[in-house]
């Protein structure tokens, strides 16, 4: 594929993306920026799936959409909850354990009374996937849509301290934990300490921490540890 051409559906995506942030700080309800960023992916997830999977009128976006405008009676947001629900606890957005990706009781977070800001979301989640899907077919791979996502969470989330803690995927932290456990044990074969700490002065929620403790206990002798962290403007010490 055409560099230039991949640039721009990226590019395209990234912007519609962005409209959709903006649109829920203008919206104000959601406080937590990890939850804007659920909801956004909600939304992408049911137009995914519908491309994928959905021929059905009453599951496709663009109709929902038409038929709300022109009837503004007609429930939209609990139409899309009930879509949402359906699409959320199929195949494609299910871990190997068969549970949803989007938690035990999966729903979309938006009101009752907020058609007109649902409206909006659905507007810019079509537009942002249809200028990849577009591109997809002139020989694009997908993987454009992971890329521009990528960049998108970097650049609106990553850069709050309070809001990247979060996000660390748990395949990232059991794989580093793996390789320092797996250098630790090559480094120092005899290892036998009645001590053994652990510093991550910049843990955020502490995932790093208690994924090397679990797996250190399982694996070790040692009957005693100290996981020193950082938390908010104090320095702590947990002792297991």
């Amino acid at each position: 594929m055409n560099l230039a051409i991949e640039m721009s559906a990226n590019h395209i995506f990234y912007t519609e993306l962005f409209k959709l942030r903006d649109l829920f700080y203008k919206y104000g309800r959601f406080d937590d920026a990890n939850a804007k960023l659920d909801e956004i992916s909600k939304y992408i997830a049911i137009y995914v799936y519908q491309i994928l999977y959905s021929t059905h009128s009453d599951r496709n976006l663009k109709d929902i959409l038409a038929f709300y405008k022109r009837d503004s009676s007609f429930n939209l947001i609990g139409r899309l909850k009930a879509i949402f629900a359906e699409v959320a606890v199929s195949g494609i957005f299910s871990n190997d354990a068969g549970i949803s990706i989007f938690g035990d009781e999966p729903t979309l977070n938006i009101d009752n009374t907020d058609s007109q800001f649902a409206c909006s979301l659905i507007e810019l989640a079509i537009a942002s996937v249809d200028s990849v899907l577009q591109e997809q077919r002139s020989g694009a791979s997908f993987d454009l849509l992971n890329e521009s996502f990528g960049h998108f969470v970097r650049d609106n989330f990553r850069n709050h301290i309070e809001d990247a803690q979060y996000m660390t995927p748990t395949e990232v932290v059991d794989l580093m934990v793996n390789m320092a456990l797996h250098d630790l044990a090559k480094e120092n074969p005899n290892l036998n300490l009645d001590n053994f700490i652990v510093c991550d002065p910049c843990c955020g929620v502490g995932s790093f921490l208690s994924a090397f403790y679990r797996q250190y206990r399982e694996n070790s002798i040692v009957e005693r540890q100290s996981l020193v962290y950082w938390d908010k403007i104090k320095l702590r010490e947990w002792c297991a």
